[in-house]
């Protein structure tokens, strides 16, 4: 059911959740004359009672679930603050680094700018785990990250921290590529006793036209190392 709108595409809908690919550059909230997606899927849709389950930031693109009523977004608020939701986010950028697997572990702090910094203390930190990968390109690197909470700006932080800043991150990067390379390729969760299994590989990008994301995804050994990992 990919039926391509301006700002998204349509993945998945049932009575209680609907599954959408959000484009990049499109905030989640209304910000001035930007068209919006929540305001885009409440108009597609004509449905009025759409709730946000959880955000991308605006220059992020990927799946996202958003829930029909109160009682689905409850229910989803313990899902996510449980560790019952799945995601797995894949991201480009230029250096390759010395591990091509770990955790990326520490607090996260406000910076200038509006960007955030990861400090070397746990109180409550942000936790990622990532694998690398040689893009087809060898100028570039894809980083399959696993984040297991949720902060602001976490996994492009946690790239900057060990060197590996996202392609086209305006903040934490270099911003003068077509757009930010981070996109939110798998989402996975149990509701109602049936297990779901989203995955999207990205499609605007010019870095990424010419590459077999999903197929990468499958064949990387290192994924299924990387789930064993504590």
């Amino acid at each position: 059911m990919n039926k391509s709108i301006p700002v998204f595409n349509l993945i998945f809908q049932n009575e209680d959740f609907i599954v959408v690919d959000k484009h990049p550059g499109v905030n989640v909230h209304y910000e001035g004359n930007e068209y919006s997606l929540l305001e885009s899927i409440k108009r597609y849709l004509n449905f009025n009672d759409i709730y946000l389950l959880h955000r991308l930031d605006k220059d992020t693109s990927g799946l996202m679930v958003l829930g029909k009523s109160k009682k689905v977004a409850q229910d989803f608020y313990y899902l996510f603050k449980n560790e019952g939701i799945q995601k797995i986010y894949i991201a480009l950028g230029k250096k390759k680094i010395k591990k091509k697997m770990g955790i990326i572990k520490g607090d996260m702090s406000k910076s200038r700018n509006k960007s955030w910094i990861l400090k070397k203390t746990y109180q409550n930190p942000a936790i990622t785990k990532f694998i690398s990968a040689g893009a087809s390109n060898n100028k570039y690197r894809h980083y399959f990250c696993y984040p297991l909470t949720g902060k602001t700006h976490q996994i492009r932080v946690a790239l900057k921290s060990i060197g590996a800043e996202i392609i086209g991150d305006k903040i934490y990067g270099s911003g003068d590529e077509d757009r930010m390379y981070l996109h939110s390729l798998v989402l996975s969760f149990n509701y109602k006793g049936a297990d779901f299994n989203f995955q999207c590989a990205p499609k605007i990008g010019l870095l990424w036209q010419k590459e077999i994301i999903m197929e990468q995804l499958l064949n990387t050994k290192e994924k299924l190392k990387l789930n064993k990992m504590k």
